[in-house]
């Protein structure tokens, strides 16, 4: 019996905590948990640049087969920046280079690099992509 009344002496008084202690826990909080919740908001800051890095490998693509690979040799001409239809943000711009050279072929080598941007004023910066191909005209 003097064991227990050793034990639970003062402990029997107390219930909750005291100004003192919560001043304390709210001080302890406000000094961890933005330190805890900054990583989780940066990161979800950043969770929409893989979706537009995957759109602008599609568009890429699709503006390089539409445009480029199913024209005719002597049909195709490059294009200052243009919207893309259907994709807001998303443009495109192609460069055909008629002086390049592919290893020993030298004659009929158009080089084309097709570049799709996606701008957005809430970004840093604007995320591009850049398709490079070469056609040849076969004689």
């Amino acid at each position: 019996m003097r064991l227990q009344k050793i034990l639970y002496t003062g402990r029997g008084k107390s219930r909750g905590f005291s100004l003192i202690e919560i001043a304390v826990m709210i001080v302890v909080a406000a000094i961890i948990l933005p330190a805890l919740i900054l990583p989780f908001v940066e990161g979800s800051r950043k969770l929409e640049l893989p979706v537009i890095l995957n759109t602008l490998s599609f568009l890429a693509q699709e503006e390089m087969e539409k445009k480029i690979i199913c024209l005719n040799y002597d049909t195709i001409t490059d294009w200052t920046s243009t919207v893309i239809d259907g994709f807001p943000g998303y443009s495109s711009v192609c460069t055909i280079d008629n002086t390049a050279s592919f290893g020993e072929v030298t004659a009929g080598v158009k080089l084309i690099t097709l570049t799709v941007t996606y701008s957005d004023p809430n970004m840093d910066t604007n995320p591009s992509l850049e398709l490079v191909t070469v056609k040849t005209k076969w004689y």
